[in-house]
């Protein structure tokens, strides 16, 4: 009876235990920590515009705990339409992440008559489709 109740516990721990494969990203805002989020967790940033600084920084560090060290990644600044803005191409596993001013940020808005964005990450080590991270809006 006991070995029936340590195979069904252990049944029950597998089955809600299961999604421990998940990716995830950091977002700093000026060196600071602000979003820290998983991938089935999507979310959406927003910042107001008259707190926003031109000197003002964003930095998304993607994770995974698959790492692959010489798979090239992409981050893209896109519009909600997937439409890419800006990218740029780093090692998975390197310290750099995807900057963006804020400057640069507000500029594209003005540009483009923008205030949604979405970020976007494509890594050689997963499929080739890009995979939503976050959405911007800056209100």
């Amino acid at each position: 009876m006991k070995k029936l109740l340590f195979i069904l516990i252990g049944f029950g721990a597998s089955v809600t235990l299961k999604a421990d494969t998940i990716d995830y990203c950091h977002v700093y805002f000026n060196h600071v920590k602000k979003w820290e989020f998983n991938l089935s967790q999507r979310k959406d940033i927003q910042l107001k515009i008259s707190q926003l600084k031109s000197s003002d920084t964003m930095v998304v560090f993607y994770f995974n705990d698959k790492p692959c060290h010489d798979c090239s990644t992409t981050f893209y600044l896109a519009d909600k339409q997937g439409h890419e803005l800006m990218k740029n191409s780093s090692n998975i596993n390197s310290d750099g992440g995807f900057r963006i001013a804020m400057s640069d940020l507000l500029k594209l808005g003005d540009t483009a008559g923008l205030k949604n964005f979405a970020i976007y990450i494509q890594a050689e080590s997963k499929l080739s489709n890009k995979i939503l991270l976050f959405s911007v809006s800056i209100q």
